[in-house]
């Protein structure tokens, strides 16, 4: 599972988004390494960092992992979640967990049942389509101060 690490490497920053006209550079930047297991792929780290921004621990964290890595927009079953999790994490925890952790999910909004009793991740847990070309991981601390506006 991923987790955040301060970059410490000496640098010399500058962020520019030209579309919101923000710009920051140097100590008004603070970066971290996206830091996984070996073998994670970029999408499975992204999904364990928002998985874990939600407050998701646990087997609840693994199955929303797997749902937004492996799935996506695709519909779901439980027998399919729960080979996907067998297949990644092994047998750990026994059945009556998953399904806990599918039913939590659920309820908390993160997946839903269509009219063929599949699930489906809802849009705002799904991950971004660049997920796997992406090279930073970019979270602005307050929208409305962030930086002082330019022009480009």
């Amino acid at each position: 599972m991923a987790h955040i690490v301060v970059d410490k490497r000496d640098t010399e920053i500058m962020f520019v988004d030209r579309a919101n006209k923000h710009y920051a550079e140097n100590n008004e930047v603070i970066k971290y390494i996206l830091k996984s297991d070996e073998g994670d792929s970029k999408r499975f780290k992204v999904s364990s960092f928002i998985g874990k921004s939600y407050g998701l621990s646990g087997i609840a964290l693994e199955i929303y992992c797997i749902a937004a890595t492996y799935y996506d927009d695709r519909p779901f079953s439980v027998a399919s979640l729960i080979n996907t999790y067998k297949r990644i994490f092994g047998v750990k925890g026994r059945n009556g967990s998953w399904y806990t952790a599918i039913h939590v999910l659920t309820e908390k909004h993160y997946f839903y049942k269509n009219d063929d009793g599949k699930y489906i991740l809802y849009n705002y847990c799904r991950l971004p389509k660049n997920c796997e070309d992406a090279k930073f991981l970019i979270i602005e601390l307050d929208e409305e101060t962030t930086s002082a506006p330019i022009t480009i």
